[in-house]
């Protein structure tokens, strides 16, 4: 954008400006207002401006003075395609459509506020969305010597690990009465540091009968307290929230004496 100002000594009329924008473009202007253009490529080019007054004579800038230098935004690019499976570390690496050399900094937004500088970075991929997702959104941005920048953006293919899971606290012996059973589900995921929730899903049997100790729970965590002697079966569902699952279960035998014939059997003496 330029503005000139004119200067008519004999008080004459300027009636007409053109500006040549020094790429083939000419365009007419206003005194004492603004001029824009858009050039289509970086260069070294030289403005000049003609007037003329309502007697006729024209007189311009000259070309002294009025070079301009147009330097083109950088073209950013994130580089990939990239996959990864769930806690897998790879290794970004961004481009420019102009020299390497020129570019002053590189900045990525890895996603859930995670920014990192250089052109290469490592990445482990974790879910960041509450939803569950196949595609882990990346942007990168370039910043050359005179201070442009340009952005770029992209993802990474997720692919979702299953959780495992385990049964904590199941003794495989108790008596009635004595004690009461308590259950904690241990989940092991690569995601579970990192944000991601699972759903649990508990149910019990009793000598192979469906046995309903109000274990109806979505905790972590449940417990009952058996009022009859028999083996129990504890089964224990988890589902991660990107639809991976595992399952497992817990035998637990209860005996109505701790000397009994039955408890002796189930402990091999």
């Amino acid at each position: 954008t330029v503005t000139w100002s004119e200067d008519e000594p004999d008080a004459d009329t300027i009636t007409a400006c053109a500006v040549d924008w020094g790429d083939g473009t000419v365009s007419d202007a206003t005194a004492g207002s603004p001029a824009a253009h858009a050039y289509a490529a970086s260069g070294k080019y030289t403005i000049s401006a003609t007037v003329t007054d309502d007697d006729g004579q024209t007189a311009g800038t000259g070309d002294s003075n009025n070079d301009l230098a147009i330097h083109a935004l950088p073209v950013a690019n994130v580089g990939g395609p990239y996959s990864a499976t769930e806690g897998e570390t790879i290794r970004l690496t961004g481009g420019t459509a102009c020299p390497a050399d020129d570019i002053a900094s590189w900045k990525w937004n890895l996603g859930d506020g995670l920014e990192t500088s250089g052109r290469a970075v490592d990445f482990t991929a974790y879910d960041q969305s509450d939803e569950g997702s196949d595609s882990l959104p990346i942007s990168l941005e370039v910043t050359d010597a005179s201070g442009l920048v340009g952005t770029a953006s992209g993802s990474v293919a997720f692919t979702n690990v299953a959780p495992t899971v385990t049964i904590e606290g199941a003794h495989q012996h108790v008596i009635v009465g004595a004690e009461g059973i308590n259950l904690t589900a241990e989940v092991t995921d690569p995601g579970k540091d990192h944000g991601d929730s699972f759903t649990y899903a508990w149910s019990v049997t009793k000598d192979g009968k469906t046995w309903d100790p109000d274990t109806s729970t979505s905790d972590s965590a449940v417990g009952f307290t058996p009022e009859y002697a028999g083996t129990y079966v504890v089964q224990l569902n988890v589902s991660d929230r990107d639809g991976g699952t595992d399952s497992t279960s817990a035998t637990i035998v209860v005996s109505d004496l701790v000397g009994s014939t039955e408890l002796r059997s189930a402990l091999g003496e």
